[in-house]
């Protein structure tokens, strides 16, 4: 199951310039959410990336070709690229929603069985960009509401931790639908949606949950105990009879 997240709260925490030269070079951020441990991701990953790729060379060569500029030579008419021309880098971000810890291969050589190390020297690697909620200590780094999930799923195993955390943290009183519904869905935590302001009161709407849970536990209480009265009301007297032993046919 891939969960669904909206793209504008992400990229929140993406910053689209990531270095400069004579002028800015832009990032293309791309995003894997992945609720479970997705053991072919480095795979998956690089596919992306290079269909990225291949999509900025078709374009090259289609503007090219409208334009009718079709280079100064063979090899980049050929190329459909020519030799001046530079790719825009592309990151991909693999996001895990899950509370388990990761434990599947982080880059190609990871895939690999055992290969000789005169034959592994030649084969290149990828590696994935992994967030995963297990492995982060301090999620106030995060801008946006990513970091509120994140922090959500990874105290979600320990019910008096995610009561603390949830307690503690002014940023659960106003989440993002967005973030909520994700949140909710990665821990099956079946939370109410509470809207104060227009934001989501995550913190609100677990004390209802707890205080559900209470009143449950009282009510089912209640109704055994009532049973249990109307059991008594409802069963059957019998006339208790006095019995004695023959002792002569015992004899006989």
């Amino acid at each position: 199951m891939n969960l669904l997240f909206r793209q504008s709260i992400m990229y929140n925490d993406l910053d689209e310039k990531v270095g400069y030269d004579d002028r800015a070079v832009y990032v293309i951020g791309g995003l894997e959410n992945e609720s479970k441990v997705n053991y072919a991701m480095p795979v998956k990953a690089l596919i992306l990336d290079m269909l990225n790729y291949t999509k900025q060379i078709r374009e090259a060569e289609k503007s090219y070709k409208k334009q009718k500029e079709y280079g100064d030579s063979n090899s980049e008419f050929l190329s459909g690229f020519h030799k001046e021309d530079k790719l825009i880098p592309v990151i991909t971000l693999t996001i895990h929603f899950g509370n388990q810890k990761w434990d599947g291969p982080r880059n190609i050589r990871e895939m690999f069985s055992e290969t000789d190390p005169r034959i592994m020297r030649f084969l290149p690697d990828y590696e994935i960009n992994l967030i995963s909620p297990n492995e982060i200590d301090d999620f106030s780094d995060f801008d946006s509401d990513l970091g509120v999930v994140l922090s959500y799923i990874k105290a979600s195993v320990d019910k008096k931790e995610l009561r603390d955390l949830t307690s503690s943290d002014e940023r659960f009183q106003r989440v993002e639908r967005d973030a909520f519904h994700v949140l909710n869905e990665a821990t099956d935590s079946k939370l109410k949606m509470i809207v104060k302001e227009g934001k989501i009161d995550v913190c609100t709407a677990i004390k209802e949950i707890r205080e559900e849970g209470r009143n449950s536990r009282q009510i089912h209480m209640l109704e055994a105990a009532q049973e249990g009265v109307d059991n008594k009301k409802t069963a059957p007297r019998h006339k208790t009879r006095s019995s004695s032993l023959n002792f002569s046919s015992l004899a006989n």
